[in-house]
């Protein structure tokens, strides 16, 4: 039950496009920011649903001061970060390229 819950804050980051970015009218944009807002919608909580973007390096901070509720954002599912957060099912995988000289 989310209905004492005073609002649901998503940390996130402005320079990972697609997926979180500053649109051409400076508004929080992405596939992470629309997953955020449908989470929000799907639980009934969309008026509670906050969304903020700060630095990558200040994220884990964020969130273990309280300043957010979750973070929406690239994280590697790391032995190291299984550790400290709670990770979702994947639902996006980049395969590794490696880029190579042709001469």
């Amino acid at each position: 039950d989310l209905s004492a819950l005073p609002r649901l804050r998503f940390l996130t980051t402005t320079d990972f496009p697609p997926f979180n970015f500053l649109d051409g009218a400076g508004r929080l944009s992405g596939f992470h920011v629309d997953l955020a807002r449908a989470i929000c919608a799907e639980l009934g909580i969309a008026e509670k649903c906050q969304i903020q973007a700060l630095p990558w390096a200040e994220l884990e901070g964020a969130l273990q001061k309280g300043e957010g509720e979750a973070i929406i954002a690239g994280i590697a599912a790391t032995p190291e970060s299984r550790s400290k957060y709670a990770f979702s099912r994947s639902y996006l995988q980049f395969p590794a390229r490696l880029p190579r000289s042709l001469s």
